[in-house]
């Protein structure tokens, strides 16, 4: 399959996640010539046209995730990077104007990186952070301030590394973001105990940083590379070998901040050894697909089991399980009722998700 097919494919699934129009999405994709350039049936030009409609409408959040959309996969041209540029601004701008998030700033180094935060009602809340993948802006998650808010949590939300705002170039201390929001926010909320949702890579760097930050004591993460993926990544070709769609390589070699030719040199680097598995001693869900085009199913099936308190659950779906949306939703809340302090009332999300869902409890008290 080229770019531009699996560009489409991949857009669908976020625009689902986001929320947005399928009907529009899908007419707008049908408009889209050509993954590359800014001409007038290029990606960038096509929906950044309809951002500029809905933030002139003011739309702002849908506007948001339509500039998110026009700089997919990755930012990797002057157009694109407006794009993203605009989508930061734009979602800023909304949430200050409605008092629902601010802008603020970790250092990580000599480095400034750009989160989103909402305090709790109290300095005794606890800290949830997201932090999504290698395609995804943090902007896209920018409900969870006022749901967060809402059941009693302080919310930060970060780009994933060399992703969006975020200059850090992904790498395995690349996580450091994590503990860098932890130390910025940590006298407005308690970040001491400290939850981290991040689906896909994200959630790859959030387990590589709870070996070293003992402040983080939950993880919640859909489809994340562990070991697997990127030792099947690093040894294309091979009959057994995982063919890595053209899109995830696109957008994984622009995160390292390396050519798509060096991927297999340098990925094999990422992955968790055998023993730092074992040292994995923070509950952890792992929300997996047995259809997955991207993480190999050995992920879930033989390296995470060696982790002591990550739970496994599967669905009969592909990457991010975009199809079983509520279950996943239900399960989220689940986890942040129980971080929330509000543990009955997980406890009945979780009968919901038992009896609704076939989805077991969840490791998490």
């Amino acid at each position: 399959m080229s770019a531009l097919p699996e560009a489409k494919q991949f857009v669908e699934l976020h625009a689902r996640h986001m929320g947005l129009c399928p009907e529009r999405i899908g007419s707008v994709l049908r408009r889209i010539k050509t993954l590359n350039g800014d001409s007038p049936r290029a990606w960038v030009t096509i929906f950044t046209a309809e951002a500029l409609t809905s933030e002139a409408e003011g739309k702002s959040v849908e506007a948001a995730n339509l500039y998110n959309l026009a700089r997919f996969p990755v930012a990797d041209s002057a157009t694109k990077r407006e794009a993203a540029s605009a989508a930061a601004q734009v979602f800023g701008e909304h949430i200050e104007r409605t008092g629902t998030g601010e802008r603020r700033m970790a250092q990580v180094g000599e480095r400034n990186i750009p989160f989103l935060f909402r305090p709790g009602r109290s300095r005794r809340a606890r800290l949830v952070i997201l932090m999504g993948g290698i395609v995804s802006l943090k902007e896209q998650w920018g409900a969870f301030l006022k749901l967060g808010r809402k059941l009693g949590c302080a919310v930060a939300v970060a780009d994933f590394a060399g992703v969006g705002s975020n200059a850090l170039p992904y790498s395995r201390d690349a996580g450091r973001v994590f503990g860098a929001i932890m130390d910025e926010v940590a006298k407005e909320c308690d970040s001491s105990e400290t939850l981290i949702i991040a689906p896909s890579f994200g959630g790859h760097l959030a387990m590589l940083h709870s070996l070293i930050d003992p402040r983080i004591n939950r993880i919640f993460t859909i489809g994340a590379p562990i070991q697997a993926f990127f030792d099947a990544a690093s040894r294309p070709g091979e009959n057994d070998a995982l063919e890595i769609p053209l899109i995830t390589r696109l957008a994984l070699a622009n995160s390292m901040r390396i050519s798509v030719e060096d991927l297999p040199e340098k990925v094999g680097a990422l992955a968790m050894s055998p023993a730092e598995i074992k040292r994995l001693s923070v509950p952890i869900v792992y929300v997996a697909a047995k259809h997955d085009e991207i993480i190999p199913s050995d992920e879930w099936e033989h390296v995470a089991r060696r982790a002591p308190n990550l739970r496994v659950h599967e669905f009969d779906d592909v990457h991010g399980a975009p199809n079983h949306l509520k279950a996943t939703r239900l399960m989220v809340l689940s986890v942040l009722l129980r971080h929330a302090g509000q543990a009955w009332l997980g406890r009945l999300v979780q009968s919901v998700l038992r009896t609704r869902f076939d989805v077991n409890p969840l490791p998490f008290k």
